[in-house]
């Protein structure tokens, strides 16, 4: 979340709301990527019965934010054209 007030966003030029989301995006990244390390090492030593060592990357990977791909964004506004007739 940005926790910006109505009347901030108000004022934010385009730019600066882009820099801010991007800052988010890189703050959220850098918090899942900890919290990942830290339970990746409890489970790697207290998981005796997992059956491969838990990586960072793979217990981060569903936490991360995912920048939606074209396909799923034309797929999205093909079933809007076709629901709302335009």
């Amino acid at each position: 979340m940005l926790c910006l007030k109505p009347r901030e966003f108000e004022e934010l030029q385009p730019g600066e709301f882009y820099k801010l989301s991007e800052g988010y995006e890189i703050r959220h990244d850098a918090e899942v990527t900890a919290h990942a390390y830290f339970v990746s090492n409890l489970m790697n030593l207290f998981g005796k019965s997992l059956k491969q060592n838990m990586s960072v990357d793979r217990l981060a990977k569903p936490l991360r934010l995912r920048e939606t791909d074209s396909s799923s964004r034309d797929e999205d506004e093909q079933y809007l054209r076709e629901k709302f007739g335009l």
